[in-house]
């Protein structure tokens, strides 16, 4: 016959295990969920990548968007985003979206090369000179792409430019 000790000090034991086994669900739902936000924004801006190379320019908006919604601070779909801004020809809020980038991930070459173009196409000589430096620093490849791109015609020709390419 089991005494009444051993049958309080059973019911606590199995009590605990209870309390752990709901908080282990807890954490496994918890880690679940965050991960089915990750799966969410990938899929978002792979959509969103989708429908730029099929020059879906609004739909890709839309996606890079929502991605956006989910994680503030993705700067990849930021970039993106200002990628179709730029494209649709509304360079502040192209410029708004590079900054953010570059916010959140500040050795984020490629949006500091689309932050110049933005301001290139702005006839923002000096903003668009700076931003290209950036990106030059983080990674020469820019000043072959810089040297030829038609985006930069109308800034090649300074002085500042020639420095920074040639």
């Amino acid at each position: 016959m089991e005494s009444r000790i051993y049958k309080k000090l059973k019911r606590r034991i199995a009590v605990r295990i209870a309390y752990v086994t709901i908080a282990v669900l807890v954490l496994a739902i918890a880690v679940a969920i965050l991960n089915w936000e990750s799966i969410k924004i990938a899929i978002h801006n792979k959509r969103g990548a989708d429908y730029y190379h099929q020059d879906m320019y609004n739909e890709a908006m839309v996606e890079f968007q929502k991605a956006i919604m989910i994680k503030p601070d993705y700067a990849e779909a930021h970039n993106n985003l200002g990628v179709i801004y730029r494209i649709k020809g509304m360079y502040d809020n192209a410029i708004d979206e590079f900054k953010m980038a570059v916010r959140f991930k500040p050795k984020f070459a490629i949006a500091y090369y689309n932050l110049a173009r933005a301001y290139s196409q702005k006839n923002n000589k000096s903003k668009s000179i700076e931003a290209l430096k950036r990106a030059i620093n983080l990674n020469d490849k820019f000043i072959d792409l810089a040297s030829t791109e038609k985006v930069f015609e109308n800034i090649r020709d300074s002085a500042e430019f020639r420095e920074l390419i040639y």
